[in-house]
C-alpha cells in the first residue's frame, strides 16, 4: 500500500503585546532577539521544534504578532488552539525577553487550518 499521505496542519494565531512598544524594534538586534525568544517560546507551548513557527507579521499600534505553527497531525494541532485561548499568555511566553510583555499579552484570533492557507490578516507587517 501506498504510504499514508500527510496534510500539516496549522494554527495561525494573532497575539497582542500592549506593552512592548513598536519603536523598541527598530533596533535590528533587539528585533531578532525578541524573535527568536517568541518562536522559541510558542513552539515550546506547543511542543514543536522552533522551526515549525513562523513568524508571519508584526503590526502596530499595540504591538501585535500573527504567526504560524504546522503539525503534522491536526488532533495535534486542535488540542493546541484550544490551550492557547486557555492560558494565560505568561504561561506561554516565558523566557527573559518576552516574560515582561506575555503579564498583559491576549490572543486574539486562533484559527485551525491547512497549512496552505494559514494567514489571519496582511498588511504592513514588520
Amino acid at each position: 500500500a501506498p504510504p499514508a499521505e500527510i496534510n500539516p496542519t496549522a494554527v495561525a494565531s494573532s497575539i497582542t503585546f500592549p506593552s512592548l512598544s513598536m519603536s523598541s524594534l527598530d533596533d535590528p538586534e533587539y528585533r531578532a532577539s525578541l524573535r527568536a525568544s517568541f518562536k522559541n517560546d510558542l513552539a515550546s507551548f506547543a511542543e514543536v521544534t522552533p522551526d515549525a513557527v513562523t513568524v508571519d507579521g508584526v503590526f502596530s499600534g499595540s504591538v501585535t504578532v500573527e504567526s504560524t505553527i504546522t503539525f503534522q497531525q491536526e488532533p495535534r494541532a486542535a488540542i493546541f488552539a484550544a490551550r492557547l485561548s486557555e492560558v494565560a499568555m505568561s504561561e506561554v511566553f516565558v523566557s527573559s525577553d518576552m516574560a515582561e510583555y506575555a503579564t498583559d499579552a491576549s490572543v486574539n484570533n486562533i484559527q485551525v487550518c491547512s497549512r496552505a492557507s494559514a494567514s489571519l490578516l496582511g498588511g504592513n507587517a514588520r
